[in-house]
């Protein structure tokens, strides 16, 4: 299996440009583990992401996108990166890689003293309501 892991991209295009050169070399999976977009609010952060995949994914069918919306990012995040053919969200079950792996992602943190953000909730009984496994379909 042949995959990458990077984290914290906090829509910088250098950092997107880093991550579009593991695509160039082989790599077609690739897992964006929190913080994908921009500081800002969701206006912002919608435009910078969909201007960010645009030239991550640009001119590729045969690549593979797990992203997990991370702490700074907002909601509007999850939804513009569902407009991507190719881009896989996967917080609510987990996706069958290769060789018996899955991916399954967990976006939310506990409540921060920063911008509150749609992936903080206080812990609770009733939380957190973990993605399905597939073992247990």
């Amino acid at each position: 299996m042949n995959i990458a892991v990077v984290s914290d991209l906090h829509g910088l295009r250098p950092r997107f440009e880093k991550a579009k050169k593991l695509l160039d070399n082989g790599i077609k999976k690739l897992l964006i583990a929190g913080d994908i977009a921009t500081l800002g609010y969701p206006e912002v952060q919608q435009v910078n992401v969909k201007q960010n995949f645009e030239f991550l994914l640009q001119g590729r069918k045969d690549v593979e996108v797990y992203a997990i919306p991370g702490n700074d990012d907002w909601k509007i995040v999850e939804k513009t990166l569902q407009e991507f053919p190719g881009v896989t969200i996967p917080t609510d079950r987990a996706y069958p890689l290769e060789n018996g792996f899955s991916i399954v992602g967990y976006p939310f943190v506990p409540v921060t003293p920063f911008n509150v953000k749609d992936y903080e909730k206080w812990d609770s009984p009733e939380y957190p309501k973990l993605p399905i496994d597939p073992k247990e379909l």
